[in-house]
């Protein structure tokens, strides 16, 4: 499997962030045991991650005065452009089909005929020579396949454009040589004898106000459509200012020519984690993902994501920097309404559970920092 950099941007962008306690919680992966006690705690060492490393337990960075390495800019009256907070139409209609696209449901349509790009079900029984061949035919289940997406051999889908549902045809093709899922096979010319069942169209519902609070009422809170639309535009437009106001900091505020070496240790590491979830999410090992992404090894990702990680600790220092200038502590009421606005939930104790509470705390004051300049500023 070839992957990109480009793909696994957004894994970056959570690591360097830090804004991994809105995902879902993940559970690393067991290793098997070494054979010698002295290796066990060597390797166990070096797997483990801990995202409260580094931190007190009020969320703040162990022995570290933001204020002495980052020097905020205006905190109040921070103008806004108009561009960033206006969502457009095409924006939010865009968001609103991602949120009901599970409300699709499939219509077996049988007057048409099949064309490309079509989800066809299908029936078939493969021969050679005449001769029906072990794992060549649906045995009448049915299997649904789509023309350009799934992957058949030789030309076998595209022979299915222009048949109508109900009709049976033959589709000649030949395997591949080699053929490694049945050696046997490879470069020999086949007759699928098939029939067309339907073609799979997706039909979205009509978006009535008793549908999304069916579907939206429990998660969301929405009880109508207008409701759905105002709170995903809010969301839109709150994320964008925030973006915008993460940008303002690390353009706008003037750090010291060294930044804490600790805290550049820990996001590295935040870093090779954030990675490492990301090949057991693909079932491979980290230096596997990595060379199917052109870097030779941890150190070389390290040394091309430098800007980006010395760019997390800034934030962090400013955002830290911000919490101890006003005085922000991290109360349980405000991690609560935190997780209330984010999950829908008060119960926070699943992520305290994964990232421990000091990690919580943290991402709960970069929270409150956020929008104090975010309720002072100007919108133009």
């Amino acid at each position: 499997m070839k992957l990109s950099k480009r793909f696994l941007a957004a894994a970056v962008i959570l690591a360097v962030f830090m804004t991994l306690l809105c995902a879902c919680v993940y559970d690393e992966p067991k290793t098997d045991e070494p054979s010698n006690e002295e290796e066990t705690e060597t390797e166990t060492n070096e797997e483990e991650f801990n995202y409260s490393q580094g931190l007190t337990s009020g969320g703040k960075w162990e022995g570290i005065d933001a204020c002495y390495f980052v020097k905020l800019p205006q905190l109040t009256g921070v103008e806004i452009p108009k561009e960033t907070h206006t969502v457009s139409d095409e924006k939010l209609q865009s968001q609103i089909d991602l949120y009901t696209s599970s409300l699709e449901q499939t219509k077996k349509v049988t007057d048409r005929n099949v064309a490309d790009g079509d989800s066809v079900n299908i029936d078939y029984v493969g021969k050679i020579d005449g001769v029906a061949f072990e794992n060549g035919s649906t045995d009448g289940a049915g299997t649904t396949v789509t023309i350009g997406v799934t992957n058949y051999i030789d030309d076998f889908l595209e022979q299915l454009i222009g048949h109508k549902p109900g009709e049976t045809f033959d589709v000649n093709v030949t395997f591949p040589d080699p053929y490694e899922n049945n050696p046997d096979l490879a470069g020999k010319p086949a007759v699928f004898t098939t029939t067309i069942n339907y073609i799979e169209e997706k039909v979205m519902p009509e978006l009535t106000d008793e549908l999304i609070s069916e579907n939206f009422s429990e998660t969301y809170g929405w009880e109508t459509l207008t409701e759905m639309r105002d709170g995903l535009y809010e969301q839109l437009q709150n994320s964008a200012i925030l973006t915008y106001i993460q940008q303002y900091l690390l353009d706008e505020s003037k750090f010291t020519e060294t930044l804490p070496e600790s805290m550049i240790d820990i996001q590295e590491k935040t870093l090779i984690n954030a990675y490492k979830i990301q090949a057991t999410m693909y079932g491979m090992e980290l230096d596997t993902l990595l060379t199917n992404i052109g870097i030779s090894s941890k150190e070389e990702l390290i040394d091309q994501s430098r800007e980006q990680i010395e760019d997390s600790v800034k934030f962090c220092l400013c955002t830290q920097a911000i919490a101890e200038t006003l005085r922000f502590t991290a109360t349980d009421d405000n991690i609560r309404a935190y997780f209330l606005k984010n999950t829908n939930s008060e119960d926070y104790s699943q992520f305290v559970s994964t990232y421990g509470e000091p990690y919580v705390k943290m991402i709960v004051l970069q929270d409150l920092a956020l929008n104090y300049i975010k309720d002072n500023a100007i919108k133009l």
